[in-house]
């Protein structure tokens, strides 16, 4: 998530889930953990993507996405909504 999040950063997650909104969130993507910013594309589809350029963004139907094992063989669970995070170097 360069530049808003650095590998070395600390971020703080709340795991509740709720209704999923644009922000930044930890997710399981086929098993890959990712943080990502998530937006509403269109009334069906949500958009992931990476404030890092070098990574493509890419779309998700909602009916392929759930907070943690809600729903099984989704593409994409949400572990969390990153809330914070604190830059500890310099």
């Amino acid at each position: 998530m360069l530049p808003s999040i650095r590998p070395q950063d600390v971020i703080f997650v709340n795991y509740k889930p709720e209704q999923i909104e644009p922000g930044i969130y930890v997710l399981s993507v086929n098993g890959l953990v990712l943080v990502k910013r998530l937006g509403l594309k269109d009334p069906r589809t949500y958009m992931i993507m990476s404030d890092n350029k070098d990574y493509q963004d890419f779309d998700v139907a909602m009916d392929d996405i759930c907070w943690g094992a809600a729903v099984p063989d989704v593409e994409v669970r949400v572990i969390g909504k990153v809330i914070g995070h604190i830059r500890l170097d310099s």
